[in-house]
This record gives structure tokens, sequence and C-alpha cells, in this order.
């Protein structure tokens, strides 16, 4: 097979949607080139540990395009319509959300004659149902792939729908033992069960974070509790955060090629 363009539409603000375009990114680079839309405003914080992430050649293979969430929805809509209309690539994935971030796909995805494929998430059923989502996703797109939602999310049940498991960056296998990861940590000493919490939702969710860990940090003296997060979290109790790059505390060794990558092959129909 000749090497394709991927192109992963993965907008939205939190670590989720960047996490799953890395996951399978780091998995399609070794026998595609992956171009990534992405505004997460955690990938100032993920973009200098790409180097572990992937190898050379698969580095190569990778093209990031990032806006800030922050762009404002006119200047967000002109810059995915630009991107798509002047290099749509090979094959089109997009995350989550089927009309776009800001409905900017709801007149787009059919001007772009090329493969069409839906990371479904959960979705609220009011929004399916106010924006009649699943005729949507059944005249516009070719394939959905569902990674670790299992069958009650809403487009489960169509009859191009795929369940996956869920897409990791790392597999069980590159992980460090425990004690390494404790000694990355930052808690290399202490005896106690380590229990993490990633604070890693929108800006405005990391207040609510850091009152979560006070609160645990409190009432579970018992367990030494540790905050990742690209920056502390207000509120978050002193002493309660070890090292906050979470890349530093994972190695990374190639793995096979994952199924998603062979769905995603595998959708080679075009529907307009």
């Amino acid at each position: 097979m000749s090497q394709e363009t991927w192109t992963i539409y993965a907008l939205g603000g939190g670590f989720g949607h960047l996490q799953r375009a890395l996951a399978l990114a780091r998995q399609a680079t070794r026998q595609q080139h992956v171009h990534l839309l992405v505004n997460s405003r955690y990938w100032p914080w993920v973009q200098p540990h790409l180097t572990a992430l992937f190898d050379p050649a698969a580095r190569a293979n990778l093209q990031v395009s990032w806006r800030s969430p922050d762009l404002g929805r006119a200047a967000t809509r002109a810059w995915i319509e630009h991107s798509l209309l002047t290099a749509p690539g090979d094959r089109l994935i997009v995350d989550t959300f089927p009309r776009g971030l800001v409905g900017e796909l709801a007149t787009l995805l059919s001007r772009l004659p090329i493969p069409r494929i839906l990371v479904h998430r959960d979705l609220n059923p009011d929004y399916v149902r106010v924006q009649n989502l699943r005729r949507f996703v059944t005249r516009c797109y070719d394939q959905i792939l569902i990674p670790g939602e299992g069958s009650q999310v809403p487009f489960a049940d169509l009859p191009t729908a795929q369940l996956l498991a869920p897409w990791l960056l790392y597999a069980a296998a590159e992980l460090p033992s425990v004690a390494i990861a404790r000694s990355r940590l930052g808690f290399a000493h202490d005896p106690r069960p380590l229990a993490i919490v990633l604070a890693a939702g929108r800006a405005d969710e990391l207040t609510t974070y850091g009152q979560l860990l006070a609160t645990l940090h409190d009432h579970y003296p018992q367990l030494c509790w540790c905050c990742l997060a690209p920056n502390l979290p207000p509120d978050c109790p002193v002493g309660a955060c070890g090292d906050h790059s979470i890349q530093r505390s994972l190695s990374c060794q190639p793995q096979r090629w994952s199924s998603a990558g062979e769905a995603i092959i595998q959708s080679t129909s075009v529907k307009l």
C-alpha cells in the first residue's frame, strides 16, 4: 500500500482529544503521513516530549497544526476551512464532534471527496437529537470507530460502527516499573500507596481539581497524593504535587501496528 496522508481533526481544549489523536498518530506514522489539527491548551506542554513518543522515522511523518483554544469561533472556522480545503489529505479522521467543534464541518464534509472516519465518544443525547446527528453521521461518515466507549454510545448500532479497545499512548509493556515510576514522580522514599490525579480538563476546571486534591489529601492521609498537570491547580495543597510532566515518567518502546490503524485503512468508500 502506498503511503497516505491522514488528517486527524482533534479540536477540543482539554487533554482527551489530544491524547487520542497522539495515540493514533503514534501508530499511524509508522506507515503513513499524519497531519494533526489541534487546539488543546496542553499541546505546548506535550510538544517538547514528542521525541519520547515517536522514533525519528515516525516523527518525520508527523505534522501538527495548533491554534489556541481562545482563538474564537470565526477564526477557528476560517482556519479549519482553509486547512481542509487546501490540504485535506487522503483520509479525514474526526474526533468526537461530527459537525466540528464550532459546526464548521456541517457544510464542509460534502466538499471533501475522501474517506471520512468518525472517532465516536459518548455525546449528550439532547445534542444528538437536536442536531439530528444520526442522519448526519450516516450521510457524511464512511466509518465510525468507538475506542473504549462500549456499545451504549448513540451511534454504536449503526452498520458502519466498530468497537475497539481504548486508545492509549503507551502499551502496558512500555511502562516503567513501579519503583522507577515512583522515583520519577518524586515519591521514591515514601512507603505509602501513591494516588494520582490527572488535572487535564479545561482551564476553568483546574480549580475543581485543586479543591478535590485538597479534600482527598485531608481525608486520606494514609495515601500520598500526586497531581499531574502542566500548571499547579489553584488550592492544590503544597507537597501534594510531584513532577508535573507526566511524559517524563514513561518510557517508550515500539509496539506492533494497532487494530485502529487497520480499521481506518479498511475504510475506502466515499459517500457524498
